[in-house]
């Protein structure tokens, strides 16, 4: 399975998992949060090994990084709802640096992708003529991932700025006008072939009139300079999930690059917002805690899983210490 195809299906399963895991699920989800934590392990023995690399700001950060990636997921506390079926994680101790650590990215990633996309059902419930489409837009490659990050997002609010005078009647015609309201993402690696930078957006962008792959395209290079490579793939009404985890994938593709990688892209976007929206999407509130909802009134059976090499494993239940055999 490719990386994308596997990352797709990660928040894929965390959004059915997240709320109402049920006990054929549980395991394959502790194999998942396993995997990440593994992964987080490979990027935090790096860190330790790049003190030297860094001074003053930055050394502290790294520091400060590497004993919350220390402290991250060493438990999971879930209740198993056994009337229902349902297994929810309602206590963790996150380090909630989700571009670093593949466990939060994994966690903040099903949230995002849950608010989303219930927005995107109400839309569509209340206005059966609101179409909805995955946009991607790039910029060449270059070696210096500041800059070229930084054209990205230039261009990005270029496009807003046409959408913003458009409905002001100024500004000259252009196709950014059919865009209703989007939610997208950032997203950084190397290119395949260049080796180089290449930072893209993926966008799910509502619209009613059909979007015109060509005037897009044309629009974009004209906003850039530099890139008319674009993508436009109307979501399928039966199956958004898979266009909306390629939105929020972009965490959990950065927590997966090569330490090296990983290092120096988290200094050099440090603080920026790699989450962006506008219109019908403006404005929602994703759930700070990466823990779940508890059901009220319902019996249940607490079960604390600890993690070790082999991965998590159950350590008490029901408050109750569980010998290993």
């Amino acid at each position: 399975m490719s990386q994308k195809k596997e990352t797709s299906c990660k928040l894929d399963r965390e959004i059915e998992s997240s709320q109402e895991a049920k006990t054929e699920n549980q395991l394959a989800r502790l194999d998942r949060y396993s995997k990440a934590k593994r992964q987080a392990e490979i990027h935090q023995r790096y860190i330790e090994e790049s003190f030297d690399n860094y001074q003053g700001r930055q050394r502290l950060e790294l520091i400060s990084l590497y004993d919350k990636l220390t402290s991250c997921g060493h438990f999971l506390l879930f209740h198993n709802y056994y009337t229902i079926g349902e297994f929810r994680l309602v206590e963790a101790n996150f380090c909630k640096k989700h571009t670093v650590c593949p466990l939060c990215a994994i966690r903040r990633g099903g949230k995002m992708l849950r608010t989303y996309l219930e927005r995107f059902e109400y839309l569509r419930s209340q206005n059966l003529t609101v179409r909805a489409s995955l946009v991607t837009l790039t910029v060449k490659n270059g070696p210096d991932l500041k800059e070229r990050f930084e054209h990205l997002t230039s261009g990005v609010k270029n496009a807003n700025q046409r959408i913003r005078n458009f409905k002001r009647g100024r500004g000259k015609i252009s196709i950014f006008k059919s865009f209703l309201g989007y939610v997208g993402s950032y997203e950084v690696k190397r290119g395949k072939n260049s080796g180089q930078w290449h930072p893209h957006c993926h966008m799910i962008v509502l619209h009613e009139d059909r979007i015109d792959p060509k005037q897009l395209a044309k629009e974009w290079q004209e906003i850039t300079g530099d890139s008319f490579i674009i993508d436009v793939t109307e979501i399928d009404e039966g199956d958004p999930v898979k266009a909306f985890c390629e939105v929020f994938k972009y965490a959990l593709k950065f927590s997966s690059m090569g330490s090296a990688d990983l290092l120096e892209a988290y200094f050099l976007l440090y603080g920026r917002n790699l989450i962006f929206s506008a219109g019908l999407f403006r404005g929602l509130k994703i759930p700070k805690e990466l823990t779940d909802n508890l059901i009220e009134d319902l019996p249940y059976i607490e079960l604390l899983y600890r993690y070790t090499s082999s991965g998590y494993s159950l350590s008490e239940y029901n408050g109750q210490k569980i010998t290993p055999r």
